[in-house]
């Protein structure tokens, strides 16, 4: 939970940072003080609002584009996914370290700019441009959701709005991006446009969302100076990520495959099987983001009522409903409403291990969640990227049923976690007793 505001600080100084002038050189501590309130909660609101509008431009572009990539460029795509994913790994490591050169708002814009280039690349016939700006986005990802994170908690304490509600402003303008997007390709498709136009169009869209970044009000500066102070460097990331690895729990790591496994197939596999036309791709990817949503929204409602079983229970279910689908997927036999039915699927499948896993680790790994999470994302993309790959070479009914054996086994790793320590769910809040 978050402090009530003023917030009472200790910080201390980890490294040298170029953007904090009084930061000393050596690791020491800066004293206790209040921070005052410098932002009302209307300011606060505000300002990750627009945050938030500028990321919904920004992915209505990347992410409607993305799901056309292996359409438009067969082997070049799959080959982008891999670069993006294998970048993303990188990133997750070196994210932290590189957030002390600059401020969150310049390396949100800096970040942006290689979505907005990636989709500008699939503009042009050149496979050598695709794939560049498929690796460096890659390696600005973290950046890019760290500095997110990183800017909403600064605003949450430069006022008395929760940082909960203010995360729930940024990701309820995020969460729709894609739908929208996709509404505008059938949109756009309807009027006669060619598939390029549609490209055109998202390319645009992209640079107006960073055009507008540039304008995002920065959080407080005292704030911005403490939090960046306490960045470590890449030798102790490192040795603070292997520090956590035994403490993560296996089916953690097997749902982090799964997770990789799955939105492959999701990202890169489906759309080639719906088909080579972008307004019924589009309409397969509303029902994945619209379904996934909804979904989302209810795996934390249901583990707060009923807790681990019944979500376990239910991603299984998604899961395995999805990875039929698929594999049942032929370009002949599938009618329309199938097809359909395989992006809501899927869209419940993604959202159910993302929200399945944030679950476990706020409420089994606090003390170690940050840290935790970057491993988690460093094994996720990992396994993105091999799935990118080795989908060029294996038939996507092989891909599938490989998530499928995957999900089983860490279904039944989570299962017999939960069956040795039947308290898990309640730890925590007995813990909490005095």
């Amino acid at each position: 939970t978050q402090p009530t505001c003023p917030v009472r600080e200790h910080v201390s100084f980890r490294v040298s940072s170029p953007y904090r002038k009084d930061a000393p050189d050596s690791e020491g501590l800066l004293e206790d003080r209040e921070l005052p309130d410098v932002l009302t909660v209307s300011q606060q609101y505000l300002r990750v609002g627009y945050m938030g509008f500028c990321f919904f431009l920004l992915f209505m572009s990347y992410d409607t584009a993305q799901t056309f990539l292996t359409t438009l460029f067969p082997t070049a795509g799959y080959i982008s996914m891999f670069l993006i994913y294998a970048g993303f790994a990188l990133s997750s490591v070196i994210a932290g370290p590189l957030t002390a050169y600059l401020t969150p708002v310049r390396w949100i814009f800096l970040s942006a700019l290689t979505y907005a280039f990636f989709v500008g690349a699939m503009n042009f016939d050149s496979m050598p441009l695709l794939l560049y700006a498929a690796f460096q986005l890659g390696l600005l990802a973290g950046t890019l959701w760290l500095n997110e994170g990183m800017y909403v908690v600064l605003t949450a304490q430069a006022g008395k709005a929760p940082v909960g509600k203010l995360t729930s402003i940024f990701l309820s303008l995020f969460t729709f991006s894609m739908a929208v997007g996709s509404a505008v390709v059938i949109m756009i498709t309807s009027l006669g446009m060619s598939d390029n136009s549609v490209i055109l169009v998202l390319s645009i869209l992209g640079a107006v969302a960073c055009v507008l970044m540039l304008f995002i009000p920065a959080p407080p500066a005292r704030r911005r100076a403490s939090i960046l102070s306490n960045t470590t460097g890449f030798r102790a990331t490192i040795i603070s990520m292997a520090g956590v690895v035994k403490r993560v729990p296996a089916f953690l790591y097997l749902y982090a495959v799964q997770q990789g496994w799955s939105q492959n197939i999701s990202f890169a596999i489906l759309p080639t099987l719906v088909s080579s036309d972008l307004d019924q791709i589009s309409a397969v990817f509303i029902a994945y983001s619209l379904f996934g949503a909804l979904c989302g929204l209810g795996w934390g409602i249901l583990f707060d009522r009923f807790g681990y079983r019944t979500i376990l229970i239910l991603h299984l279910v998604s899961g395995a409903l999805s990875f039929a689908i698929i594999i049942s997927l032929t370009e002949t036999s599938a009618g329309w409403w199938w097809y359909l039915l395989a992006g809501a699927a899927c869209g419940a499948c993604d959202q159910g291990s993302q929200a399945l896993t944030s679950i476990v680790i706020t409420d089994q790994l606090d003390d170690i969640a940050e840290v935790a999470l970057s491993v988690y994302r460093v094994v996720y993309a990992i396994c993105f990227a091999i799935g990118s790959l080795l989908s060029l070479y294996l038939p996507y009914y092989a891909i599938a049923t490989g998530g499928v054996v995957v999900l089983i086994i860490a279904a039944t790793t989570f299962l017999r976690f939960l069956v040795l320590h039947p308290d898990v769910r309640f730890r925590r809040a007995k813990a909490a007793v005095p």
